[in-house]
């Protein structure tokens, strides 16, 4: 990483609290000490209501604070946070964040209506703990648990945990039936956060059936001391059947939003239905401690999601201008830390992102207590799917053949996070049937001189499997296009960028990094660290109709100047297994010990039983993928993965050490 202030943002948190140096901390959401969330046997019927949430012009200046906005039904929507200080003491802390939910036999019906959930010109420049949780929809678990830890000047033991936990159960009993008949859905964030700091989870959902999950877990090191932390979410959706004929779902982040942020950003919108998103980040930051800073680091950040017997059907045939697109427009600029955006339309879809970072800068002299060297013991980053089963169909209209009208399906990421630095995830779906992960896991030593860590080892794994999966475009078809314009220029760090519109894939990226910047004497001594892939996608058929275009382009100065890992996927085809995995080791600076190094990048695809039905297109663009004037003097590793065809495994796998003396 070449920028230094990957986890800055977190430094505000530490004056929040000033904890004991003995403390047992916690928060937990549900009933009791001894159950989980419950909310009984649903049904839930809306005859076109309309269904509003907003937030406008509220502008907080710090601290720790929870906003929740519900019009659905059935729900259990939940947010934990445990923040804790340690100034200039010793002893041992335990900071633990849970949440649960569970909804069960859910019937959902919804007759038309609108829902829009909207964040307008507020919580900028907010400094602390922020989540934010939008919901009008039915049958959800939602989740955010946040444990932070901030340590200056002593020693501590910390121990962390942050778990969201999820289900929905049997989506109807008998019925098995989600239903929503020309709705509107639509989540805005147009402009906020600009300038925020700190750990900020924004939840915004217009969909049926979820589970959507965001787990953090931070810990802020000046002193010396041992952690143990770990993120994670769970999601389970169930056996849903989903027959969809909406007007417009819409997900947009505009306008500076986010803009200069500093910290951890996780944002989900969702407008689907049956799915599991995840989002899981634990960090540990060691910053300027006058001894030996983590002596022993074990991380581990996962995701996991499952949908199962999964239908969706996509009817734009009542409605001709039906269109799903997701937005992200001039945002992000000049942020830093960890970003992760999930902006879904699609259904029954397992999205994921799992990352666990470290990061010591300026640590440097020995402490007695300690051993010569540092130690990160283990970090740990998963991304795991799981079964989607199920059909997924979609149908044009009828009435215009000739339909030269918006995309049907559209990701369009624009004007947005140039001169970033850090980590940058961006997953924006509206397929269907997907599991699409990006895992990483990071160490970054920086400018640490004397005794810097022994890095044992480092893994990002992402898994996937879709089973007994169908797609088909009835009658005249439906337009997909991925957009990647002007964006990411000059930006910093390892950006992974995955743009959907096609059915029942599995789109990985696994990126494992361990990076050594001016250090001294005792390098890296021992660094292994490992992405890996795995995917699976079973007995499939996908078929296309005549007026069918489907585009991606990445163009306009995309990633010029750009440094860093940047790992882009476009895909609009069929029952495909994508890939693309990173494993890097670098050392740049003066050294005297480097190595052994190890550094391994796995992929494992199978995709079975094909069968494609493509009938020929009529007009131009048809299929086409276009790079153009784009990563322009960029410089690192860098893929890029384009696809419209179908029943494809199209892998990528590059693995990297690098020993490089800057005298």
């Amino acid at each position: 990483m070449h920028k230094t202030t990957l986890m800055a943002g977190v430094s505000a948190l530490t004056l929040m609290l000033a904890g004991t140096a003995l403390a047992d901390q916690g928060a937990k959401a549900s009933i009791n000490d001894y159950e989980d969330s419950y909310v009984g046997g649903n049904v839930s019927k809306d005859y076109g209501s309309l269904r509003d949430n907003n937030i406008e012009d509220v502008l907080p200046d710090a601290g720790v604070m929870h906003v929740q906005q519900n019009n659905g039904s059935s729900n259990d929507i939940a947010a934990a946070s445990a923040v804790q200080a340690n100034l200039n003491g010793n002893g041992r802390t335990r900071t633990s964040a849970k949440v649960f939910g569970f909804t069960e036999e859910n019937y959902v019906f919804n007759e038309g209506g609108k829902r829009t959930n909207d964040i307008l010109d507020s919580f900028n420049s907010f400094s602390g703990v922020l989540s934010v949780q939008q919901n009008n929809g039915d049958s959800n678990t939602m989740g955010v648990a946040n444990a932070v830890h901030g340590n200056s000047g002593g020693y501590a033991w910390m121990r962390q945990r942050a778990l969201t936990e999820g289900a929905s159960a049997g989506n109807g009993g008998p019925y098995r039936k989600v239903t929503d008949y020309g709705s509107t859905r639509t989540n805005l964030i147009d402009p906020a956060f600009l300038g925020a700091q700190g750990i900020v989870s924004v939840q915004q959902n217009n969909g049926n059936v979820n589970s959507m999950g965001i787990a953090n877990s931070v810990a802020l090191n000046t002193g010396a001391g041992f952690v143990r932390q770990s993120a994670e979410t769970y999601g389970t959706a169930g056996r849903q059947r989903v027959a969809d004929y909406s007007k417009k779902r819409h997900n947009a982040i505009t306008d500076d939003s986010f803009d200069a942020a500093d910290g951890i950003m996780n944002v989900q919108q969702n407008n689907g239905d049956g799915n599991v998103m995840g989002i899981a980040n634990t960090v540990a930051a060691n910053k300027g401690a006058h001894v030996a800073a983590q002596n022993d680091v074990v991380q581990r950040a996962a995701t996991h999601g499952r949908v199962i017997r999964a239908r969706a059907f996509d009817y734009d045939a009542r409605y001709p201008r039906g269109q799903r697109d997701n937005v992200i427009d001039g945002t992000f600029d000049n942020a830093e830390g960890i970003m992760n955006v999930q902006q879904n339309n699609g259904s029954n879809n397992v999205m994921g992102i799992a990352n666990a970072v470290q990061v010591n800068e300026g640590t440097s002299k020995v402490h007695p207590r300690f051993d010569r060297v540092d130690v990160v013991g283990d970090q740990f980053a998963l991304s795991v799917g799981g079964s989607v089963d199920g059909a997924a169909s979609q149908m044009g209209s009828p009435l215009n053949p000739n339909y030269s009208g918006p995309a049907h399906r559209e990701n369009d990421l624009r004007a947005a996070f140039d001169s970033v630095g850090g980590i940058a995830n961006v997953q924006q779906n509206n397929g269907d049937n997907n599991v699409m992960g990006s895992a990483n896991a990071v160490v970054a030593n920086m400018y640490s001189g004397d005794n810097t860590d022994y890095v044992r080892r480092s893994r990002a794994i992402t898994d996937g499997s879709v089973e007994g999966s169908e797609a088909s475009e009835w009658r005249i078809g439906a337009n997909r296009d991925n957009h990647l314009t002007n964006s990411f220029k000059g930006a910093d760090g390892l950006m992974v960028v995955q743009q959907n519109n096609g059915n029942n894939n599995v789109i990985g990226a696994a990126n494992a990094v361990v990076a050594n910047v001016g250090t001294d004497d005792y390098m890296a001594n021992s660094a292994r660290n490992g992405a890996f892939g795995y995917a699976y996608v079973d007995d499939n058929y996908a078929a296309t109709r005549r007026y069918t275009d489907r585009v991606n382009v990445i163009d306009r100065s995309a990633f010029d100047g750009a440094i860093g890992i940047m790992t882009v996927t476009q895909n609009n085809g069929d029952n495909n297994v994508m890939g693309a995995s990173t494993a890097v080791v670098a050392d740049l600076g003066d050294t005297s010990g480097f190595g052994p190094a190890a550094s391994t990048a796995a992929l494992s695809a199978t995709v079975s039983g094909n069968t494609t039905v493509v009938a020929s297109t009529v007009g131009l663009p048809g299929l086409s993928n276009t790079l153009n004037g784009s990563f322009n003097s960029a410089k690192g590793i860098m893929t890029v993965q384009q696809n419209n065809g179908s029943n494809n495994a199209i892998q990528s796998a590059i693995s990297v050490s690098a020993n490089l003396s800057l005298d």
